[in-house]
């Protein structure tokens, strides 16, 4: 991990629970026409698709609908697109469509108001359902991470499933919109074929295969399992000033490491040079040994502080 925050020069970063806070909040319910006064039932039917599913909009709708009916639905079967939203057959004959606009072929752009947050549409038994507005804050530090990456020569690039995020607080990066989990990982083949070491964050079940293609991964804590296992770090903070910090400090380590290696090896070809010729007394020898392991693991100590 310090060697590949080293190394990385392009950074891609997911959007939901990554560059914005892991935990979202509905804003804002509006029900069609045919479910009016039916809030009960598509709240229990949206809690029994959505549950046990770690994804940041999937635990706003479950609190959403937590509290707002009695009884239970039961899932007869259960069908995610990655990156798009699910469908679920519940046992009482209903078939439930939750997703972003892209999953609906609709024109989100259309669909979002000024001041408006991300939508999620329900759809049930092919009929539209309700329209969900989910709230969406950025984590600290996410408004200038950009910039210093930058400073530090790093590009960095936003991959995200949302077919037209809220770009307004993060403004200074390159977006990337309306991916599929393949395509992420596309993006990050392409620009390790590029000759770029890739640096990839992410939290999401979609950003597992991409997490993986890249030259070394981060998940964030609230993150799904799957993001965890195939990222070898986990942050467990909020504020992403944390990378840029970590890139500079891996930096530092992986560069008193090699001057380490360079004067060791240097050291010890000197000495056995000059004990080879008969110079050096071994009970010497050894004491130079001694103090040549102490003068790099001093500056070693010097680095980790």
């Amino acid at each position: 991990v310090i060697d590949g925050l080293a190394r990385a020069d392009f950074v891609c970063f997911d959007k939901t629970g990554t560059l914005s806070e892991s935990s979202l909040q509905v804003s804002r319910v509006e029900l069609a026409p045919g479910f009016t006064g039916r809030e009960a039932e598509v709240a229990r039917w949206v809690e029994a698709a959505e549950s046990g599913d770690p994804h940041p909009v999937a635990r706003a709708l479950v609190g959403w609908a937590s509290g707002r009916f009695d009884g239970s639905a039961t899932i007869d079967s259960l069908e995610r697109e990655p990156g798009r939203g699910i469908r679920a057959n519940l046992k009482e004959g209903i078939e439930i469509a939750i997703g972003g606009a892209a999953m609906f072929g609709r024109a989100q752009t259309a669909e979002r108001k000024e001041g408006e947050g991300r939508a999620v549409f329900v759809e049930v038994n092919g009929e539209p359902a309700g329209r969900f507005e989910l709230a969406e804050r950025w984590r600290p530090g996410a408004a200038d991470v950009f910039a210093r990456l930058k400073h530090l020569g790093i590009e960095s690039e936003i991959l995200t499933g949302d077919p037209d995020p809220d770009r307004s607080d993060v403004a200074r990066a390159d977006w990337k919109a309306g991916l599929t989990p393949s395509q992420k990982q596309e993006r990050v083949t392409e620009l390790r074929a590029s000759g770029r070491s890739v640096l990839f964050l992410g939290d999401g079940i979609n950003d597992a295969s991409a997490m993986s293609e890249a030259n070394t991964a981060i998940a964030m804590a609230g993150g799904a399992q799957l993001a965890h296992a195939a990222a070898p770090a986990v942050f467990l903070g909020e504020d992403l000033a944390f990378l840029p910090a970590a890139i500079t400090h891996a930096r530092t380590v992986v560069r008193s490491i090699g001057t380490n290696i360079r004067f060791a090896a240097a050291y010890n070809a000197i000495g056995m040079a000059i004990a080879a010729a008969g110079f050096l007394h071994p009970v010497v020898a050894a004491l130079l040994m001694v103090g040549s392991s102490a003068f790099v693991s001093w500056r070693a100590l010097r680095t980790g502080d």
